[in-house]
């Protein structure tokens, strides 16, 4: 924290009866919260005070960008030294959080009133705009480190109970979160944005959270797949400490199947799923959203690929993907390498926007490599194009599922 104050202070009275009064004042100030990434530049206040208290009518701030915070602080001295305050502040699309795994922007109206021992919280929060990155918030792994003469567990709670009673203050939290939208979730294969309400109440030692967040869109990559998100939720049932529960599903259609993957369970420990309709095996529902063809037909080197796709979505990933490597090296969505009856073939894609497919294979024989392109008009109706080195053609595809 740093800024300009400026003090005025004048005492009066006798040695048995000081009575003093004075201005206080903050220009230029600054102050950075290195956890949250929370800035306030520009703060500015303007108070006064006597033996009964402190009134500051006026505090200013900006987070460094379009964010303003208005504020104002009362604080009463009561006989015995108790301290009563008053804190109300108004924040219009202020940057709350600025770190690399969540950053949001919000309006806030917030009103505390309390002393020394408790404060009540009241506070309404509207989302205007947020990023949360799961790959930062979610790392791949978290490194364990050996620790001796650790307390069991009894001692600890002991420990936590002393440090309540040490500390003594509870605040009771009033707490209304609305999102209506434009928070977005990112990483780990999630690109979606998410929507709802929730209700915070409790203390600060001991919060409950209660709501639910909705995704309104978004896609979850997979095995090289992008599944539509679809019907998807968050839900906070009160847990202490909270732990939601994620039920997020991503849909994959093919000619033949409707597949859905998704993440099911405490958020601590979730499972993914994987279904299709008609109901089939996990192996073939991979085999037929992968290649578009059963498992029994998969070449040797499909195969490997179907076997890395399984074990990804068992939890593993160890294993050497080299063809998968290779697709995420070059960036495309789609790397194939097979062979059949015509020798052996590559194709590499890629979708240029949604709907809208680009592709290249190369293979052994006449007429066997080329370039397609596939746009699809309706989910139902698509338009084709195939130019190899003998000849081209175009068609429209119509589709049916039923």
């Amino acid at each position: 924290m740093s800024g300009t104050i400026n003090l005025e202070l004048d005492v009066a009275g006798t040695l048995d009866d000081i009575g003093w009064k004075g201005n206080l004042g903050l220009s230029d100030g600054h102050y950075e919260n290195l956890v949250y990434g929370t800035i306030l530049e520009q703060v500015t206040l303007a108070g006064e005070f006597d033996q009964n208290g402190l009134s500051i009518p006026s505090i200013t701030a900006t987070d460094g960008g379009n964010g303003k915070l208005d504020a104002s602080v009362d604080l009463t001295m009561k006989d015995g030294g108790e301290a009563a305050y008053d804190v109300t502040a108004t924040l219009r699309n202020f940057a709350l959080s600025r770190v690399d795994e969540l950053q949001f922007w919000a309006d806030v109206d917030t009103k505390v009133t309390g002393n020394q021992e408790s404060a009540d919280i009241e506070s309404t929060v509207t989302v205007q705009r947020g990023e949360v990155d799961l790959s930062l918030a979610l790392p791949e792994s978290v490194p364990t480190i050996e620790v001796a003469n650790l307390p069991d567990e009894e001692e600890k709670e002991e420990a936590r109970k002393a440090a309540e009673k040490d500390n003594g203050f509870s605040g009771n939290l009033d707490v209304t979160v609305d999102i209506p939208g434009r928070l977005f979730v990112r990483g780990k294969g999630l690109d979606s944005e998410w929507g709802g309400r929730l209700e915070i109440s409790g203390t600060t030692d001991d919060p409950s959270i209660v709501g639910q967040l909705s995704a309104l869109r978004g896609q979850l990559d997979i095995i090289g797949k992008t599944f539509v998100i679809k019907d998807s939720k968050i839900t906070f049932a009160g847990g202490s400490p909270p732990d939601p529960m994620l039920d997020i599903k991503g849909v994959y259609t093919t000619a033949d199947l409707e597949v859905t993957a998704g993440f099911q369970g405490p958020s601590s420990d979730p499972e993914l799923v994987l279904t299709s309709v008609p109901s089939l095996p996990e192996d073939e529902i991979l085999s037929q959203v992968l290649f578009g063809k059963s498992q029994g037909s998969l070449s040797a080197v499909e195969a490997v690929q179907l076997a890395s796709a399984v074990n990804e979505l068992s939890g593993g990933g160890s294993g050497l993907d080299v063809v998968g490597s290779v697709r995420r090296f070059i960036g495309a969505d789609v790397l194939q390498v097979g062979g059949g009856e015509n020798g052996p073939e590559v194709k590499v894609g890629k979708y240029l926007t949604e709907g809208v497919y680009v592709g290249t294979k190369a293979g052994s024989t006449p007429g066997s490599s080329g370039v397609e392109v596939e746009i699809e008009v309706t989910p139902n109706i698509s338009v084709t194009s195939e130019t190899t080195e003998i000849d081209s053609k175009a068609g429209v595809q119509y589709r049916l599922d039923y």
